[in-house]
């Protein structure tokens, strides 16, 4: 009886239910998807938010430096800077939000809100393609 009472406790650790296992697995492999997913479209984000910043700092020419070789070919700076002063929201930006986001080999495109400091809201869709390894922007389109 003496040694009984010496003798070490265990107890059983209650086992995790197999469908919480799964459960787990299911969330870890999204949030690993869509950590992916921002990952690999940081690249279009970057450039689309880069030009809007020298617009706002008001280096058109810099802004022009970040489309690609078609559109300046298609678009001269005079028309582009045109363009930018046609819509202030661009100019005037205070944020920019890309609720969507797809690259598809060598071509991105993003889709968001553009606001301006005076709260004027538009849609802004960008067009990008991958050249010499540099994501360009092949385009701009604003709805009201």
């Amino acid at each position: 009886m003496e040694n009984m009472q010496n003798a070490p406790v265990t107890m059983d650790k209650p086992k995790m239910a197999t469908w919480k296992k799964v459960l787990i697995g299911i969330v870890v492999f999204v949030v690993g998807v869509i950590a992916l997913a921002m990952w690999a479209t940081s690249g279009i984000v970057k450039v689309a938010e880069e030009q809007l910043s020298l617009i706002k700092s008001g280096d058109i020419n810099g802004a022009y430096a970040l489309t690609s070789g078609t559109f300046k070919q298609a678009t001269s700076l005079e028309v582009f800077t045109d363009f930018v002063n046609a819509y202030p929201v661009l100019s005037k930006n205070a944020s920019v939000s890309f609720t969507e986001r797809q690259v598809e080999g060598v071509q991105g495109y993003l889709y968001g809100t553009i606001t301006a400091e005076d709260g004027t809201t538009m849609i802004i869709e960008y067009e990008l393609i991958k050249e010499n390894d540099a994501w360009r922007v092949v385009g701009i389109n604003l709805t009201p």
